[in-house]
């Protein structure tokens, strides 16, 4: 555990920072100005560390071991939270009302996307050699009817939302982006995109995640995972000793699995692995599409490529830096 002092004007606030508040964020009117890992910083002051001469009470200091780490004029910033702040917008094509957060600089969803306008059953895979608008599919964990009203109506749909394979994520444009942002709307609602690996490596690395490579396959984010799993219910209750969660960005990602590749009737990893799929195909592999994903039995953010057939959830970062209301 952890101690900040707050030295504001007259007084000094003690405050006790917890595992489970692993990020600050300076704020003002309701924006993220600035975040930062708890570990990386010790000390909130208005004197200047190096001992310079300063006007009493304008400057804020972030400080790590008697360092400043940033400073920030008090008349632009006005509160300091320790939990990430959400916004929401509407879907205009069905309704639905999404929570959003700023990471970094992006603006992610904090919900798996909805937008179900036909559902097949998991059996229902494209044929070999089949692609673009043809290829699309749309499935529900769980469910195995054709009903949309069916599927809508079941608790999957409510908490896990939908799985698209990637041709459905990517609304049946076979290109692939690794452009940063890709701009590639794919299924996501207007002013939103599907991200390519470059933004999502991007968001990992805004919370301090250090990419790591094995053998030249496997690729990840060590030990951020906990920072992105939803910690309310039970949603991660199948993680292994060890295996925390906190949400400390607010992501609030949950394990809804995925579909076979294969047209098999079962669904997979539901309640373990949370996949998500990007606007990128592999750069040798170019009918494998690129995903992140966290699951049970470690603490990393992970990266792999699947066949495209694979139903993922999707999540949509805001295309430009403006938000909604609160």
């Amino acid at each position: 555990m952890k101690k900040f002092i707050f030295i504001l004007t007259a007084f000094i606030f003690v405050a006790s920072i917890t595992n489970a508040q692993e990020v600050l964020n300076i704020m003002k009117n309701g924006e993220v100005v600035a975040n930062y890992k708890i570990a990386d910083i010790d000390t909130l002051q208005f004197k200047d560390p190096a001992g310079k001469a300063t006007t009493d009470n304008e400057t804020l200091y972030i400080v790590k071991n008697g360092v400043a780490v940033a400073s920030y004029k008090v008349n632009d910033i006005d509160s300091i939270v320790f939990y990430a702040p959400i916004y929401k917008f509407t879907d205009s094509r069905d309704g639905n009302e999404y929570k959003y957060i700023k990471i970094g600089k992006q603006y992610w969803m904090a919900e798996n996307l909805k937008f179900l306008p036909k559902v097949y059953k998991p059996t229902n895979i494209p044929e070999n050699g089949v692609s673009g608008k043809e290829a699309i599919r749309y499935y529900v964990p769980g469910y195995v009817g054709t009903d949309v009203a069916a599927a809508k109506a079941t608790e999957e749909y409510k908490h896990y939302g939908v799985l698209y394979n990637w041709f459905a994520a990517n609304d049946g444009d076979d290109n692939s982006n690794w452009e940063l942002p890709s701009g590639k709307k794919g299924v996501c609602p207007d002013g939103w995109h599907l991200p390519s690996i470059p933004e999502y490596q991007l968001m990992a690395k805004a919370v301090g995640g250090i990419y790591v490579t094995y053998a030249n396959k496997f690729y990840y984010f060590e030990n951020i995972g906990p920072m992105f799993k939803d910690n309310t219910g039970d949603y991660w209750k199948n993680n292994l000793p060890g295996i925390t969660v906190s949400n400390s960005t607010g992501f609030s990602a949950r394990p809804a699995g995925s579909t076979s590749s294969t047209g098999a009737a079962n669904f997979l990893d539901f309640g373990t692995i949370a996949y998500f799929w990007t606007s990128s195909l592999h750069k040798i592999f170019t009918s494998a599409g690129m995903s992140f994903f966290l699951q049970n039995k470690d603490n990393h953010l992970r990266e792999e490529n699947y066949n495209a057939e694979y139903g993922f959830s999707v999540r949509c970062v805001k295309d430009d830096d403006k938000k909604e209301d609160k």
